[in-house]
């Protein structure tokens, strides 16, 4: 049986910088896992001070500009930001995004509707989309896009100005096998005392009434055919 999987109760956090001055609808970066998968619980932006619908998408694979229809709507919430230079803290998911061991999602904060101001400071990049620019033991973030919703003018490369919170997943044990050593009544290697004779290997169990069948430890020997045996005991 493959071993369970859990997450750890306690919750890691990694920050980028918060010194961008741009703003853009949203960024479209990537998350790579390393030796465990990990379990998205929440995300801080770094937003104007502006009451929005804040979405977050998400979608398996590197931040790209062609992949529009296989992102995933993780969260959708009115949001006020706590303007340039300060984190401003979204709401736990209600689903977590789990991403498995060695794996990259591509993460899509965005303010959705056009009609909103432009919320989300990002930093201009300085290496390539997909390049990384930060990570810790666990997961490494890269340099992406910003863009006006959903996909439009986009800029590159950039780099997001948030805070990841997650979890980190951990295999369960096993059961282990018992390692008692079976034991027999009558061992395989015991030797014949009639070496002209072949021991059956077989326990010889009594059929005659008493208190509890007798159990005979010598191996049983037959010399020749046997009579039939009666229908009720003698």
């Amino acid at each position: 049986l493959a071993p369970s999987v859990s997450f750890d109760n306690a919750l890691n956090s990694l920050e980028t910088e918060f010194t961008g001055t741009t703003l853009d609808d949203g960024d479209i970066w990537s998350i790579t896992t390393k030796d465990y998968g990990i379990r998205i619980e929440q995300l801080a932006v770094h937003m104007a001070a502006n009451n929005v619908q804040v979405q977050v998408w998400c979608r398996p694979g590197e931040a790209d500009l062609v992949s529009h229809g296989s992102y995933e709507l993780v969260f959708q919430e009115m949001i006020t930001g706590e303007g340039m230079g300060t984190p401003t803290l979204l709401p736990s998911f209600e689903t977590p995004i789990e991403i498995p061991a060695y794996s990259t999602y591509t993460i899509y904060p965005s303010n959705r509707a056009n009609s909103d101001p432009q919320s989300f400071y990002h930093t201009t990049g300085s290496a390539s989309v997909n390049s990384v620019f930060i990570g810790d033991d666990t997961i490494d973030i890269s340099e992406g896009y910003s863009a006006e919703w959903p996909f439009a003018n986009p800029k590159s490369p950039t780099r997001w100005n948030g805070v990841v919170y997650y979890s980190i997943q951990q295999p369960e044990a096993s059961a282990l096998p018992s390692q008692a050593p079976s034991t027999s009544l009558n061992p395989s290697r015991q030797p014949s005392l009639l070496p002209s004779l072949q021991p059956s290997g077989s326990l010889s169990v009594s059929t005659a009434p008493s208190s509890g069948p007798s159990l005979s430890l010598a191996p049983s020997v037959s010399l020749g055919p046997t009579k039939e045996p009666s229908s009720s005991p003698s």
